[in-house]
């Protein structure tokens, strides 16, 4: 990796604040890990070895510096575009080895998982920055195996899962592609918030928490917990919120989806607002699949009912308008992120029991 001298500044300056971010998860991590039934040293151990080598450069691809180095890299060697899928498919063979849940279909689906979107890119090399049917079988590659479990659990302890190893395969590789590959622009993927990016963030979070709370309470939607999580319990729900659902799903849905829409609909009056809208009703439906009262029974003939958390779904179409809305006031899914984070730790701390 080369670094020119001007450069070596601004990149030290923001690897330290990722090293900063991932010794805090980190240590977080490994009081959880204290406390989940034991399952044995090497699961445990590895367990803490494949978080800390799989949020690593996920933290870090937020320097801007280092992206523009890694460009830089790849246009003088275009084979170390391999570098990343083989180092997470070692990853994800080493992992799977040792909690013993590896076999050849495993194995493939790995190896697929890990390679298969950086062949879909290759037709978007020299495509311009707007969302084409290539972009779209890429984040639906990436994304529904995922949500929709297709892929086999790989949990983060193995023992009472965190996090599962897939997503945050799918995380690295969808902010590399994205970030270094495609060079997709605007993306604002980054950790330093101005203070105005700050208030925007907690005055659409606070309005959002009034609306959430009056529909979730007129459809019997939410209650008042029973009883109040720990403090330990409160910031550790924090830090994995953050890290593990808030940021990785702004990233799909306002970083990479909504921005490549905003670009698709250049010319369009307000093409900001219209492509939030696009990624808020995309984001509710997204979530028509979890379990979350009430239901509507939609009949899908020889394929069964399908029940509609209908309520669920209102709610996150929602949060998500609200989502985007931050976003293209900032431009950083950083300051998303935090409307979404706060959100669901409210509902975490106060509604969840």
């Amino acid at each position: 990796m080369k670094v020119k001298d001007h450069q070596r500044a601004p990149l030290l300056k923001d690897v330290r604040l990722g090293f900063y971010l991932i010794i805090i998860l980190v240590f977080v991590f490994a009081f959880y890990l204290i406390r989940v039934p034991y399952s044995g040293l090497g699961l445990t151990l590895s367990a803490f070895l494949v978080l800390v080598l799989c949020v690593a450069p996920y933290i870090l691809l937020a320097n801007s510096t280092l992206i523009k180095v890694l460009r830089k890299d790849l246009e003088t060697n275009s084979k170390q575009v391999w570098i990343l899928p083989s180092f997470l498919f070692v990853l994800f063979l080493l992992y799977a080895l040792i909690t013993g849940t590896i076999d050849g279909t495993g194995v493939l689906m790995g190896f697929l998982y890990c390679f298969m979107p950086f062949l879909l890119v290759i037709p978007l090399k020299n495509s311009s920055s707007v969302l084409t049917i290539w972009d779209v079988l890429l984040i639906l590659f990436l994304w529904l195996p995922v949500e929709f479990g297709f892929v086999p659990e790989l949990g983060i302890p193995h023992a009472q899962s965190v996090v599962g190893l897939y997503l945050l395969i799918g995380l690295n590789i969808l902010l590399y592609i994205y970030l270094v590959v495609r060079q997709l622009p605007g993306m604002g993927y980054t950790f330093r918030l101005k203070d105005h990016e700050w208030r925007t963030a907690i005055m659409n979070f606070l309005i959002l928490l009034v609306i959430v709370i009056l529909i979730g309470l007129l459809t019997q939607f939410i209650s008042f917990s029973r009883y109040m999580p720990s403090f330990g319990e409160m910031l550790q729900k924090l830090l994995f919120i953050c890290f593990f659902v808030a940021l990785p799903e702004e990233i799909l849905f306002r970083g990479v989806a909504l921005n490549l829409i905003e670009k698709r609909l250049a010319g369009v009056k307000n093409a900001g607002m219209v492509a939030v809208v696009i990624t808020s009703v995309i984001y509710g439906l997204a979530h028509g699949n979890n379990a979350n009262p009430p239901f509507i029974d939609l009949s899908l003939g020889s394929l069964g009912v399908w029940q509609v958390p209908w309520a669920f779904i209102i709610l996150t179409t929602i949060a998500g308008f609200f989502y985007g809305l931050t976003y293209i006031k900032t431009r950083k899914i950083f300051a998303a992120a935090v409307v979404h984070l706060l959100i669901n730790w409210v509902w975490f701390v106060f509604f969840s029991g």
